[in-house]
């Protein structure tokens, strides 16, 4: 799968720390079932009908922030409860599947199941 470009965008949604190790399927289910509660109120001020999972990097060496969201304009409210982050432009692994398996996906590409062609 060869790595996207794309530029800088940003996503609107729900943000979890987790510490690198503890992804599992239920952590993801987890999480977009929280998105889901705001997806509605997301849907009316999102760019595209896409969702996306993002993995920040924190200040915390083994923690990573994970936003289950939409792509909004600059100029798009943050709603209570929601966090709105930018994806700074670059190459980035595109990987699509159906919102239910995105727990068994980033399982499978952070557990050596996924590997990089250079």
């Amino acid at each position: 799968m060869a790595p996207r470009l794309k530029r800088n965008v940003r996503r609107l949604g729900c943000r979890d720390p987790s510490s690198r190790g503890s992804e599992t399927p239920e952590l993801f289910t987890r999480i977009w079932k929280e998105f889901e509660s705001y997806r509605q109120r997301i849907a009316a001020v999102a760019i595209g009908r896409h969702y996306f999972g993002v993995s920040f990097p924190t200040n915390q060496e083994d923690e990573t922030d994970y936003v289950a969201g939409m792509r909004v304009g600059d100029d798009a409210p943050v709603l209570p409860g929601l966090e709105k982050r930018t994806v700074s432009g670059g190459q980035f692994a595109v990987f699509e599947c159906p919102v239910e398996a995105i727990g068994a996906m980033y399982q499978h590409i952070f557990t050596g199941g996924c590997r990089v062609q250079r």
